[in-house]
């Protein structure tokens, strides 16, 4: 915990920060406290240049750990997460951080590609010693 303490007009005001983030250290080991956020991390899929023009595409990213959210009437975390695309890319909301997915594209017909890619998981934002969003993009090729 910190604690700030203001004088004004003769009254101590003292503002306490609770370290609910976590206690981290700047530059010359000076405390940091770092807000309680879960920033969220985003998948973004992006169909490559070459695909043609197709309404009603969805995607799916199956990952081999949880990375998705309680599903109803269930008491585990989901495997896959999914979305549509708008456009040729999609932004699918991950609860974890996986080295890995497999992505599945599908069109009205059903599946029409998939593509297992390892992730690279980049910051957005945010700092380093108190984290920030993070960012995957996996380009799926034209079948």
């Amino acid at each position: 915990m910190t604690a700030l303490a203001v004088a004004a007009g003769g009254t101590a005001v003292v503002l306490m920060l609770s370290g609910c983030g976590g206690r981290v250290y700047g530059p010359g080991g000076v405390p940091r406290v770092c807000p309680a956020v879960d920033y969220g991390r985003n998948l973004v899929v992006r169909l490559a240049d070459d695909w043609p023009p197709m309404e009603g595409r969805t995607v799916v990213a199956r990952c081999s750990s949880p990375c998705g959210q309680v599903q109803q009437n269930r008491d585990e975390l989901a495997r896959e997460v999914s979305g549509a695309l708008t456009g040729s890319s999609a932004a699918l909301w991950m609860l974890d951080m996986p080295d890995s997915v497999v992505v599945t594209v599908l069109g009205p017909e059903g599946q029409v590609a998939e593509l297992e890619q390892a992730l690279t998981w980049q910051r957005l934002g945010g700092t380093e010693e108190c984290g920030g969003p993070m960012e995957a993009v996996v380009v799926v090729p034209a079948p």
